[in-house]
């Protein structure tokens, strides 16, 4: 058998293929942080009843500054005691004591002791006290009998200086300078007597001081003088010159007559 031609076309070659690059995923974006967000500075205002914008500037007027004012100066110790003596002496109390009690009470450095004709009276003193005594800066720490109606003994407690108002009976009753025998006495002769300053005294109206009147001296009348009456000095005679005699004139001569 005669062999078979091949039928079969060559095989072309085929275009090579092009491989693409594979994408690359995109890169995560880091997150950004978020800006701060700009808080408004607020408008200071100094005045109540001016707006942001006010006649004197953007801020509207400023308003003064308060004054300061002054610390207050505590008392304490002997200078309580006598603040608490000249308040109880502007009523008159009667027969006030001051006893030291330092080194024989725990609860307060001085008594102060003295007693008034009636309740009304004590409680008057009491009331001046507590109101000096809060001028001075300082607070009761406790009150007893103010607030009954027939006291006859207040107490009042500052601290290192306890108050003893009586009446004349309850004071010998209960006898408290005898108690506290040993305790020394503070003569109120040691303040300082407070300086007082003079009455004001209305100024009386300035007496204007009358305008003297300027009088005239009386001219003593002039002294005239004598006039000298001047006499004429007696003239020497004028010595006359001798006259010399005249000569006689020339005669004059006749004009010449005209010639016809």
């Amino acid at each position: 058998k005669a062999p078979k031609a091949a039928t079969k076309a060559p095989k072309t070659a085929q275009p090579a293929k092009v491989t693409k690059p594979a994408a690359k995923a995109p890169k995560a974006a880091a997150p950004k942080a978020p800006k701060a967000l700009k808080v408004p500075k607020p408008v200071k205002i100094s005045h109540p009843f001016e707006g942001p914008e006010g006649p004197e500037g953007p801020e509207g007027p400023k308003a003064p500054k308060a004054p300061v004012p002054a610390k207050a100066t505590t008392l304490s110790g002997l200078s309580l005691v006598e603040r608490v003596y000249r308040a109880a002496d502007e009523h008159k109390v009667i027969s006030p004591v001051i006893l030291d009690l330092h080194g024989l009470s725990s609860i307060t450095d001085y008594f102060y002791i003295a007693h008034a004709e009636n309740t009304r009276q004590i409680k008057a003193i009491a009331d001046k006290i507590c109101q000096r005594v809060k001028e001075g800066g300082i607070k009761p720490i406790g009150q007893e009998g103010l607030n009954q109606t027939e006291a006859s003994w207040i107490l009042i407690d500052l601290g290192e200086v306890i108050v003893h108002l009586f009446l004349a009976d309850s004071r010998l009753k209960y006898d408290l300078e005898s108690f506290w025998a040993d305790a020394p006495r503070i003569e109120p002769k040691s303040f300082k007597k407070p300086a007082r300053k003079p009455p004001a005294t209305a100024k009386s109206p300035a007496v204007k001081k009358p305008t003297p009147v300027k009088t005239p001296a009386a001219k003593s009348p002039a002294v005239k003088k004598p006039t000298t009456v001047k006499t004429p000095a007696a003239k020497a005679p004028a010595e006359k010159k001798p006259t010399r005699p005249k000569k006689p004139a020339a005669p004059k001569k006749p004009a010449p007559k005209a010639k016809n």
